[in-house]
């Protein structure tokens, strides 16, 4: 159940994504999105890594712990987010089996 409540946050937040639309999200949107890579008592801390106007890599939220998310690219078809530490990486919905 938690899965499916993800999956769908997940698709209403990056709804332009699945039109196929390249504008870039509101930072409010990519954070919301990129943070449900990282486990649930990490997010708030996290730093996000996302998307300016111009589709320029930047830090949307600087973050006080060790993980790191990033939203998805716009210039891509699909949707993926990640978040990473020093040493490992997880990505959303790969891992969410």
């Amino acid at each position: 159940m938690r899965l499916t409540a993800r999956a769908a946050v997940l698709a209403l937040l990056l709804m332009p994504a699945l039109a196929g639309a390249q504008d870039v999200l509101p930072a409010a949107t990519q954070i919301a999105a990129a943070v449900q890579a990282a486990p649930d008592d990490r997010r708030a801390d996290a730093t996000v890594l996302g998307y300016d106007a111009a589709g320029a890599l930047t830090t949307l939220r600087k973050g006080t712990n060790e993980f790191i998310c990033l939203a998805d690219n716009p210039k891509v078809n699909g949707i993926s987010v990640a978040a990473t530490t020093a040493t490992s990486t997880r990505s959303w919905p790969a891992d969410a089996s």
